[in-house]
């Protein structure tokens, strides 16, 4: 029988005689004319009745590339599941998380080469394990929420000889301080889908197809959907089946309350926590996978990861100062000398688990500070107190403005980066800034 068809080629490879093509509706088979992953074909074959073509009289290629995609993107159908969540935010979100599902779906039926990067916690681990459970693709630990421009020249060196690559983002990268890095992605032609649940900065939706709650709403509040909730959603649109998990081990990861989480949630956001301060830069997610199945070995970090973190926060709260300013108690801690003995938690870890530990009937702030940077935690209380973090952080980048790097975030948790060494000023001048509050 002879066919007649239109593909696009998704995998290409050179045999001693001719070439092996893959296309994207599964048809496969050799000829002898070279041609390139990504291009547009007219093909005419003999089958056997499968999808292997016994013999490919002829290829051509097609003028017709876009509406041979639009013919691939409108076959892809997804699941038809309830939100795990549904309210406001997420009934505004759910368009977005079902184009974006489609998206990934079509990148992977095209054959596209796609590098997930996701961010060393909890949070960005589920999301990993929620998108490669059915996206292929090269995944790697991102060990900084900032994606810099040392990171973006290092991915375009090992994307160079991709044709028309993807590049996914999660729960980190949505930020000001990673425009520079986003830019030159996009000024190289590099398609960027990013999904977090940072506040983003104003240029990051023009590098970037961004998937955020604050795409859809303004709230302060918008950061507790996880990026960890988020690719769940979209794994569940695309077809897979039992990572619901991953969405609860998110959320108690980053403290969330969207969804009830319970003790094993908890545990294992922990250990994700605790293995990912100690692997490097780039580690992919198979160790991960190895350890939170290995039961014996899951126990023996989680009983360490606990150890560390009531030892840490007994150091913590020794060397916290704490100042009263207006009925607001500013907890102050050095975070770059109680680092000096610990590799576990992270300081925004360290600062969230204090601020954690403090008596909540009072308004409380926390401050916690190392070389270059200030992490604010800011309780309810403290809020109406006419505390916002991230309008203390407005007013501390126009006095102080030859010292901050960059800063933002919302009114109950933020940080700057500060240059070198003025970290400790910086802490003065919030504290100076909330005598008039």
């Amino acid at each position: 029988m002879e066919l007649l068809l239109e593909e696009i080629i998704t995998k290409v490879r050179r045999s001693k005689f001719d070439y092996y093509y893959e296309f994207t509706e599964g048809y496969r088979g050799n000829y002898h004319e070279p041609f390139n992953q990504g291009d547009a074909v007219n093909i005419t074959a003999e089958s056997s009745g499968d999808l292997f073509l016994n013999r490919i009289s002829k290829i051509e290629r097609a003028n017709k590339k876009d509406e041979i995609i639009a013919r691939i993107e409108n076959n892809i159908k997804l699941s038809q599941v309830e939100l795990l969540l549904k309210d406001e935010v997420t009934t505004s979100l759910k368009p977005l998380l079902e184009k974006t599902a489609k998206q990934l779906l079509l990148s992977q039926n095209l054959g596209r080469h796609t590098l997930l990067k996701f961010h060393n916690d909890a949070d960005g681990v589920s999301c990993a394990f929620a998108l490669t459970s059915f996206l292929r693709c090269y995944s790697f630990q991102q060990n900084s929420a900032v994606y810099s421009a040392k990171d973006a020249v290092r991915d375009l060196n090992n994307l160079y000889s991709e044709p028309n690559p993807l590049v996914v983002m999660v729960d980190f990268g949505a930020n000001i301080e990673s425009e520079e890095g986003l830019e030159l992605l996009h000024a190289a032609g590099v398609e960027v889908i990013l999904i977090d649940h940072h506040p983003p900065g104003e240029k990051t939706k023009k590098y970037s197809k961004i998937v955020s709650p604050w795409v859809v709403s303004d709230n302060e509040d918008c950061s507790k959907y996880t990026a960890g909730y988020l690719c769940v959603e979209i794994a569940r649109l695309a077809g897979s089946k039992g990572v619901d998990e991953l969405a609860y081990i998110s959320c108690a990861g980053d403290k969330s309350n969207i969804l009830e989480v319970s003790q094993s949630d908890k545990d294992k956001a922990l250990v994700l926590d605790y293995m990912t301060s100690y692997t490097g830069f780039g580690n992919s997610l198979d160790f991960y996978k190895n350890v939170m199945n290995q039961k014996e070995l899951f126990t023996s970090m989680l009983h360490q990861a606990k150890e560390k973190i009531e030892e840490i926060t007994r150091v913590a709260q020794k060397s916290m100062r704490i100042d009263e300013i207006n009925g607001i108690y500013f907890h102050i801690l050095d975070l770059e000398n109680i680092m000096k003995s610990f590799d576990f938690p992270s300081r925004g870890k360290i600062a969230t688990q204090i601020f954690e530990s403090l008596d909540n009937s009072k308004p409380n702030v926390v401050l916690g500070y190392g070389k270059g940077s200030v992490i604010f935690r800011v309780n309810p209380k403290a809020v109406d107190k006419g505390f916002k973090a991230n309008e203390v952080i407005d007013k501390i980048k126009e006095s102080m403005r030859d010292f901050i790097r960059s800063g933002g975030g919302h009114a109950k948790a933020a940080a700057v980066l500060t240059q070198s060494g003025f970290a400790k000023e910086v802490i003065e001048e919030v504290l100076r800034i909330s005598r008039s509050i």
